[in-house]
């Protein structure tokens, strides 16, 4: 399969720094040999853009624009971003075109300026993805289109702010937990919910935040919360999700190399980088 690796190696708009430095890392690790290892045609590249200039609001979505015209230029190779934040969201479903999602992560990015107690942009990536704020600027990414609720899975989040938790309650996206992977296993918990997207398009859109495993498989950043997912399970959910829909791009999101001491997360991101691609190179 032709894969290209879109490197965006930025956090709040600032380039190598803190997550935005776990791109390159990864590529350094091997991860582009990995997936040639496998028999796919891989090209690498970093996606750049004067961000800081734009403050940190202004950077995110510059960034954002930057992408979503590489992935449109990657066509018809598989985009696979490795991005510092979760923002990158916003540009892939730009170049991508509308599609259902599937966002596995330990917190929501459910916050809005209204609810978030910290201000951290980011962390509202998903609300932004959904249309519920910065609606204006989101508007400037060429080919990006809100996503309605009854079109997102939200996977593996555990860490929520009050406000996140009041937003979700209200939403009609859907959730698989922690919890119910352990009780039903990874099909039965996640195969009504993939079902459910099927219903409503073929097309999804793949957003993995390394953090939704449990540190003890891989502390990938500084906000890693206890009571993740096993490797086997993100790794499983991937192909499942890819065995229902066609996925159209995907993203690996914030690593911290400074968070990973023993240099764990490199070959789990390795892993399940294969696994998306093989996944959606199964429906090609």
């Amino acid at each position: 399969m032709d894969v290209r690796i879109l490197a965006l190696p930025y956090d709040s708009g600032r380039r190598e720094w803190r997550m935005g430095r776990g791109p390159g890392h990864l590529l350094r690790a091997g991860l582009e040999e990995a997936l040639r290892g496998r028999g796919h045609r891989v090209t690498a590249e970093r996606v750049e853009a004067d961000a800081e200039a734009g403050g940190e609001v202004g950077g995110i979505f510059l960034l954002a624009r930057t992408l979503a015209e590489r992935v449109r230029e990657a066509a018809p190779a598989f985009p696979l971003v490795l991005a510092g934040n979760c923002s990158a969201a916003l540009g892939v479903l730009g170049g991508t075109g509308p599609a259902g999602v599937l966002w596995m992560d330990a917190h929501g990015d459910l916050n809005t300026p209204e609810s978030s107690r910290s201000g951290f942009v980011d962390g509202m990536s998903l609300a932004v993805a959904t249309g519920r704020c910065w609606t204006g600027i989101a508007g400037t990414i060429r080919g990006f289109l809100p996503v309605p609720d009854e079109s997102v899975v939200l996977a593996g989040a555990r860490d929520l702010e009050p406000g996140e938790r009041v937003i979700l309650a209200r939403s009609g996206i859907a959730t698989v937990e922690v919890p119910r992977v352990r009780e039903e296993g990874v099909e039965a918990a996640f195969g009504p919910a993939l079902d459910a997207l099927a219903e409503r398009g073929d097309r999804l859109y793949l957003h993995l935040d390394l953090d939704v495993l449990d540190p003890t498989e891989a502390t990938v950043n500084t906000f890693a919360a206890r009571g993740g997912f096993t490797l086997d399970e993100v790794e499983a959910a991937v192909r499942l999700a890819g065995s229902r829909l066609e996925i159209v791009g995907a993203t690996l999101a914030a690593y911290d190399p400074d968070a990973d001491p023993e240099g764990r997360v490199p070959a789990a991101a390795a892993r399940l980088a294969a696994a998306i691609v093989e996944s959606a190179g199964a429906r090609k």
